[in-house]
């Protein structure tokens, strides 16, 4: 009798264990680098998985993770980056904290990764941070931007091509609401709606066209050149050599390099200036990885186009798309993160849903196999 309640007592136990473990955390944001995730819980706690080779999953260990691993950080975070191979969270007090490569002394100088967060001595009460692969920027109260890096084609802003260790201030009286970066190029948005670009432009990934009806641009944009886009903006996205623009009446127009049908348009030719796009509804959120977008639309529904090699855009093939198709997701979601080759969605619920390259277990299913369509992430 008592080994038959024993039993009974330990099917028990195990049940609600299962039970237990199949209850997924509920998100409010997310940000992907190049194979690794990061997101922050409703409850502030903040988990990183996938690739971990220069600490970029902030664990203060070397070893990539398949599933979401919580970091120690205490404060509130505020607003979570990640991009390439390292990561920062902005907390609560504008405390910055950044971990993972650190090559260009992007995170600071001295370390060449930081496998642990640590502070960002290099910030001082900033209102938001972005990293790119190679440079990075900070937005200020007094709706200023300061930048630093790899400068080579000027994507600082700073009117030189001299790469800087120190934030240095993007050089417009623009007022700046928001900042976005490329690979080698930088855009802005102003409280007014204005976007301004610098940088690259090779791809006319700036927006500007090209001089002299050129197929190509081999100049540096070392300050910042307003892009036409006949309306105001309200939110801006940067891919690798591309760039869209989210307007105030829900259209989008996107522009630059197109080599995979990463602007939209139903072909593969570049755009040097802004094209729009055909979204069949107003559009929430744009959202830009390497060489594919996304678009929330207001109803709930999400659609990604461009390159699909590792099933990146979500539509259950690796055909790469060049006009934008619906994901199939769970129920509707409420926000979109895209990194090199895979992406993210937090539906209504406040769960995860991620797609694409796995190869290093960055989308936290628990394996390494790529998934075309949407996975619950628990």
């Amino acid at each position: 009798m008592y080994a038959l309640r024993l039993s009974c007592f330990v099917l028990l136990f195990t049940s609600i264990t299962n039970v237990s473990a199949e209850i997924s955390r509920t998100w409010k944001q997310v940000s992907l680098g190049r194979a690794h995730t990061c997101g922050v819980l409703t409850n502030h706690e903040v988990y990183c998985w996938g690739d971990n080779v220069s600490g970029q999953l902030g664990l203060g260990r070397e070893g990539g993770s398949t599933r979401p691993q919580r970091l120690n950080i205490t404060n509130n975070p505020i607003q979570l980056t990640a991009k390439g191979d390292h990561s920062c969270v902005l907390l609560e007090g504008n405390t910055v904290k950044c971990w993972g490569q650190n090559s260009r002394y992007l995170l600071g100088r001295g370390l060449y990764r930081l496998l642990g967060p640590k502070v960002l001595r290099l910030a001082n009460n900033p209102k938001a941070i972005q990293m790119g692969s190679a440079h990075a920027c900070m937005t200020f109260q007094g709706d200023h931007a300061k930048c630093w890096g790899d400068n080579f084609f000027g994507q600082l802003g700073s009117g030189t091509t001299r790469p800087s260790f120190l934030p240095v201030r993007v050089n417009t009286q623009t007022n700046i609401k928001q900042i976005a970066l490329g690979s080698k190029h930088t855009c802005a948005l102003s409280n007014e709606g204005e976007v301004r670009c610098w940088g690259n432009n090779y791809f006319g990934q700036l927006g500007i066209g090209f001089p002299n009806r050129r197929r190509q641009d081999n100049h540096a944009y070392l300050l910042p050149q307003v892009v036409t886009l006949g309306s105001q903006a309200k939110q801006i996205s940067l891919g690798e050599e591309f760039s869209c623009a989210l307007l105030v009446d829900g259209s989008v127009q996107c522009w630059g390099n197109n080599q995979y049908g990463q602007l939209g348009l139903g072909n593969m030719q570049i755009k040097a200036r802004p094209q729009t796009l055909n979204l069949s509804g107003t559009v929430k959120q744009i959202a830009l990885g390497h060489t594919h977008a996304c678009a929330q639309i207001d109803n709930g529904q999400v659609k990604c186009w461009g390159n699909n090699e590792y099933g990146q855009l979500g539509i259950g093939n690796t055909e790469s798309q060049s006009q934008p198709r619906t994901v199939q997701l769970r129920m509707n979601a409420k926000t979109i993160a895209l990194g090199k080759s895979h992406t993210c969605a937090i539906l209504e619920d406040d769960t995860l849903q991620c797609w694409g390259d796995n190869v290093y277990g960055q989308l936290g299913l628990g394996n390494t196999q790529v998934q075309k369509t949407p996975q619950n992430v628990m």
